[in-house]
Formats: C-alpha cells, sequence, structure tokens
C-alpha cells in the first residue's frame, strides 16, 4: 500500500511547467520538477511537464484536492456540479482517464488524502465530519469536527501528520485544528481563512491562508517563525488568494493561489525561498483558479 512518507515525494504523474515560465532569481527556463494541478474554475487536473506545458488533462469532475498514486493514478476530491450530477465525492482515474474508482455523495467534498494503509481520508462539509474510506467503497471510521452545522464554511483542506493526527483547516473559524484519527481534538492555530496545513520534519505546522493570502509557519508553542503575505510578493505573481503551500524539499516553499475576477483572473504556481525572493512562477492562461498543487518525481 502507499507510504505516507513517500507520498509527497513520489508523487505519480511528472508535471509543473506551464505555457508561461518567469524566473525572479534564477535564469533557467526549466522547471526543477513537473506539476500536477486542480483547477476548480475550468473544473480540469492538469499534468505539466518540465518545459512548462500541459501533457495530461481530465476534465470530468470540478475538482478542488488532487493526489498522484502509484500505478499511474490519481485520487481528487470533487464538489458538486453537472459534470457528477450535483454530487460530489471522491474519484481515482488512470493515466487512460479511465475512472478506476468512483464515491458519489449528496455533498461538499472539499479535500481528500491517500493514507499510508491504502485507504482515503475526505471531508464531508453538509454533515461536519471526516471520513475514512476503503477503496473497495467502505467506510473505516468517521468523526464530527468542531465546525459542524457551518455546511460548506466547515472545512477546507485536510491532511496526514507524520505524528498520525490529522490537521483540519476550518476555514470560515479561522483555525487550524488537529485531531487523533479517532476525533479527539488536539489543538489549534489561529489564522484567519485557514485554508492548508500541514506538519514539517522538524515538528513546525505549515498553514496557509486563504483570503487575504498569506502563509505561516508555526513551531510548537504555536508561535510565528516565518510568514509570507501575498502583498509581499512582485506584482508580476498576480496573486492574492493562496491556496495549497507546501515547503519542498530544498527548504522553498510551493504556493498555489490566483487573483483578479472573471474574465481578468489568472491564477499562478511559485516558488519561494525562506527569505522571500520567487524563484520560478508558473502561469498558464487557461488556468484560473488552482487551488491544490503536487510537485512529482524528476
Amino acid at each position: 500500500m502507499l507510504n505516507h512518507k513517500l507520498i509527497l515525494s513520489v508523487l505519480f504523474f511528472s508535471a509543473l511547467n506551464p505555457l508561461a515560465i518567469s524566473a525572479e532569481a534564477s535564469t533557467s527556463t526549466e522547471l526543477p520538477f513537473e506539476l500536477l494541478i486542480a483547477d476548480i474554475d475550468t473544473c480540469e487536473i492538469v499534468k505539466y511537464g518540465r518545459d512548462g506545458k500541459p501533457v495530461w488533462t481530465y476534465g470530468g469532475v470540478k475538482p478542488l484536492d488532487i493526489w498522484p498514486l502509484k500505478g499511474d493514478e490519481a485520487v481528487m476530491a470533487y464538489l458538486p456540479s453537472k459534470l457528477t450530477k450535483n454530487k460530489g465525492g471522491i474519484r481515482i482515474v488512470n493515466a487512460k482517464k479511465e475512472i478506476v474508482f468512483d464515491h458519489p455523495l449528496q455533498e461538499e467534498v472539499m479535500s481528500c488524502q491517500p493514507l499510508p494503509d491504502g485507504t482515503i481520508l475526505f471531508t464531508e462539509n453538509k454533515a461536519g465530519k471526516l471520513t475514512e474510506l476503503t477503496r473497495e467503497g467502505k467506510t473505516l471510521r468517521s468523526f464530527d469536527v468542531k465546525a459542524k452545522g457551518m455546511g460548506h464554511k466547515t472545512v477546507r483542506f485536510i491532511r496526514l501528520t507524520p505524528q498520525d493526527t490529522i490537521l483540519a483547516a476550518e476555514c470560515y473559524s479561522h483555525l487550524l485544528r488537529e485531531y487523533k484519527r479517532d476525533g479527539t481534538f488536539l489543538r489549534e492555530f489561529k489564522l484567519t481563512m485557514a485554508f492548508c496545513g500541514s506538519r514539517l520534519g522538524n515538528g513546525h505546522t505549515l498553514l496557509s491562508a486563504y483570503r487575504p493570502g498569506r502563509v505561516i509557519e508555526f513551531d510548537e508553542k504555536g508561535n510565528s517563525v516565518w510568514e509570507l503575505a501575498a502583498t509581499e510578493l512582485p506584482k508580476s505573481c498576480g496573486i492574492s488568494i493562496f491556496g495549497e503551500a507546501q515547503r519542498l524539499p530544498n527548504g522553498n516553499t510551493l504556493i498555489s493561489g490566483y487573483g483578479g475576477s472573471g474574465k481578468n483572473r489568472v491564477s499562478t504556481v511559485l516558488a519561494i525561498t525562506l527569505d522571500k525572493k520567487v524563484v520560478w512562477q508558473l502561469k498558464d492562461p487557461a488556468r484560473k483558479k488552482i487551488l491544490s498543487v503536487k510537485p512529482l518525481p524528476k
């Protein structure tokens, strides 16, 4: 089954280089890895090669969160839309765009994550709970989050930690809450519109905020040790709203997000150093609202 420690480093498809790549602190014309992104606005999942060009696209759902899997598969959380008969859910597709597994619900499923034992953790906003599901569609366990009852506003991204706990960004409560897998509440981190949290190798917690776009690294005592605001980025990045943020092995931070609205909306994926220099940014004019991004192995 999937090894949790490999999830972020052995991500399946190869991807990360769109049609327009600009380097703020590098003259390289090639991205360091490929990327897999989910564009909720255009209802597409796209794999980008290191030259920045899309090499694979799947348009069968309204995707919010995406993960690559072994065996050229990808698992995604999707929201209700006409594409899925107004149901949200979890879907796994392969490189041939064949549906390997689908679990539709009368729900808003904002986020998912494949777990070390091969099950899938996902959100159920209307029910106000987090659920673990087998690939055979069997529910193993489920628990209510503290924001239960807030419907659409309940939670955004969830992430399993190396400590086998779950970080749930309860966005409109402006809190990242940490739970044991049995639902026992452990602690919380405050940040306006908390969107995606992850546990770093040093025990710190990285947390991105949706609006206004911010990323904060908290130490084990909950103190901020590093912060980035969207307003600190070059205007060329075009980002005011952040989605997923994750710390890369080289110490840089990978961020997805967007700015503007309507026809003027533009979405960007970028990598930034701890001293806040943008190493590269990826922009594809076709992309409008990327909130989930995963680097793929070289």
